[in-house]
Formats: C-alpha cells, structure tokens, sequence
C-alpha cells in the first residue's frame, strides 16, 4: 500500500475516485478474504492466500471463526401523503460497484386522468429511471442493476392538486459475481 500511496495510485479520500481510496481497499480486501465471491476493484488483484494468511494474522482472527454470513437485500418501507404538487425524497449511499435497486411504489387516486405522479431514481444528480401514475396505473416498479459506486435517491413527486397517499418498497442489493 506505501508504494501505491508513493506512486500515487491510491489516496486517503476519494480524489482519485472510489476504488483508489486506500480504506475502500482495504475494505475490499477484508470482504474478500471472507467471502471469496467478487472482489470490486478491478485495477488490482484481490488478496493471494499469503496475504489472506498476513491479513487473518494482523486481525488475530483464525480463518473458520467467521461464518458464513449470506448477504441479503436492505429493504426500506415508507408510506405517507404527498402534498398537492409536493415530492418526497428517500436517500442512500451505493458504496461499491455491482449494486441493485429495485423498487417498488404505489400511490392512491390513480383513476383520476392526466399524469398523477412520477417515482424516479437518481443518482449522483442524473436520472437513471422514471416511472409515470397514469390513469388506473396505481403501481410502478423498476429493477435497475450494476450501479455504483454513487449517491442516490428515490423520488415520488405529484403532479396533481389532490393529496395522494404512497408505499414505497425499496431493496438495495450487492450482485452476485
């Protein structure tokens, strides 16, 4: 890691951008040594079982005293009501590469004509997906994989002067290698 840092490969923050920042390497290389399914940092190699061995050494942690932990989805469930016109915003973190969201919204009033809402996800400031409430569409979903690193949000907006009642099913998961 010195020479990387000399050569200036890998920095103590995010200038150099996600996968240059020395702590999301380490990261990667504990997770890794763990689990042994993906390792997110396609300009370096993960860890050999040498320095797996040096690592589980400096931890003072045996190879079997972790267990198999199976890495499950970050389910977030909101409801309310939306304001005539307003929006509502759920915000979160893609730490790593190799991300999904997947999510799911549903709002009230849909047979009123016209556009009644829109359910969209954002991240790092662009619009990757939007789903419009149509006349008799009370539900909308998307699946979007393979992203991050970024910082996102889920957006319900309305676009109607009725107050709309919402649920917002939203699952972050880390995709399979």
């Amino acid at each position: 890691m010195a020479a990387l840092l000399a050569e200036q490969q890998v920095a103590f923050d995010y200038s150099l951008g996600w996968s240059h920042s020395v702590g999301e390497v380490f990261a990667e290389d504990y997770a890794y040594i763990h689990v042994h399914s993906r390792y997110g940092i396609t300009w370096l190699s993960p860890p050999d079982a040498a320095l797996e061995s040096a690592m589980f050494a400096e931890l003072g942690t045996p190879t079997a005293a972790l267990p198999y932990a199976p890495e499950v989805p970050l389910i977030l469930n909101r409801s309310g009501t939306l304001a005539p016109r307003d929006g509502y915003s759920v915000p979160f973190g893609l730490l790593g590469p190799g991300r999904r969201v997947t999510v799911s919204a549903t709002i009230s009033n849909a047979k009123r004509k016209g556009i009644r809402a829109r359910a969209q996800l954002v991240c790092d400031e662009r619009v990757v997906v939007t789903r419009t409430f149509r006349k008799g569409q009370a539900k909308r979903t998307f699946d979007i994989p393979n992203l991050g690193p970024a910082t996102c949000d889920v957006r319900l907006v309305s676009s109607v002067s009725a107050t709309l009642r919402y649920t917002l099913h939203i699952a972050i998961a880390v995709e399979s290698a």
